[in-house]
């Protein structure tokens, strides 16, 4: 489960802390016009419809509307080349140019593809962080998001790792949870008193998946808690815990390149469309 919009994010700043130019560049596609013709249609070069591209950085989702809480329909790929048809903003989103944009990263910056469905500005090569497509006419503009459910009044759950260091943040390239560093066999802690609703290796859940390995699923109060690629688990599928028992230990079982621990947030009723496989951002209730 390591990265979800994923993965092998750029960071840093320029020097004398300055931003770094954004190393983008613009590719004008030529299209060709078609004119009817009695034997048919005749194939002659133009610009009449000229159509601004850019390039995919990283893998990202392709999306139904400038949004992630939008039906995903598939993913773009490291170096796909996007016909650009017009530009919208969106849902507020973190991606491969965050390094590069103020606002702590975040751009609501989205095209529409000629494919029909919508990729965000973060995560492709245009040359430029302002838009290179007109604006989508309304009939194109995605529809008004829903709010998004408000962060709880206080932080519920504590981190499941004593010693917290964090390889990979929540959204990052569509990453659905947060990646902590861990090595082999480290204590992994209950985040909340719970029941356990799942232990085992993933692919036995629908939820869980066989990328995490083996994992465990907490129900609590008002959330799930999930925690990937352990060793071994040491509690029982319906099993009542506390906050801060001990559940299992860090490792690498499932999708990983080394061990750590990836730990996830749920909603007692997901939204498995929402770009994260139902996942939401940990972070607001972590303390």
């Amino acid at each position: 489960m390591e990265n979800v919009r994923t993965t092998a994010r750029s960071s840093g700043v320029g020097g004398n802390g300055g931003l770094r130019n954004r190393c983008r560049t613009v590719g004008l596609a030529v299209a060709s016009v078609l004119t009817a013709t009695a034997a048919g249609f005749v194939v002659s070069p133009g610009l009449a419809n000229a159509a601004v591209t850019g390039t995919v950085k990283a893998k990202t989702q392709r999306m139904t509307a400038a949004s992630l809480k939008s039906q995903q329909d598939g993913w773009y790929n490291v170096g796909d080349k996007l016909n650009l048809v017009c530009s919208t903003h969106g849902q507020a989103v973190k991606g491969y140019f965050s390094f590069n944009i103020p606002n702590g990263g975040w751009d609501s910056l989205w095209y529409k593809v000629s494919d029909g469905r919508y990729v965000a500005d973060v995560d492709i090569e245009t040359g430029t962080l302002s838009a290179v497509a007109p604006d989508c006419p309304p009939a194109q503009q995605s529809p008004p998001q829903a709010a998004s459910p408000a962060p709880p009044s206080q932080a519920t759950l504590r981190w499941p790792l004593d010693s917290v260091r964090i390889n990979q943040g929540f959204g990052v390239g569509g990453h659905p949870g947060i990646d902590l560093k861990a090595d082999l066999n480290t204590p992994v802690f209950a985040a909340a008193d719970g029941t356990v609703d799942f232990e085992g290796f993933g692919q036995n859940s629908s939820w869980m998946l066989q990328e995490a390995g083996i994992c465990i699923l907490i129900k609590h109060a008002s959330i799930y808690t999930g925690y990937a690629h352990l060793t071994r688990t040491i509690i029982n599928k319906g099993q009542k815990i506390s906050k801060g028992q001990l559940i299992g230990y860090s490792g690498n079982t499932g999708y990983v390149t080394g061990p750590h621990l990836h730990f996830e947030v749920l909603p007692l009723s997901p939204n498995f469309h929402n770009g994260f496989n139902g996942r939401i951002d940990p972070a607001p209730y972590l303390r």
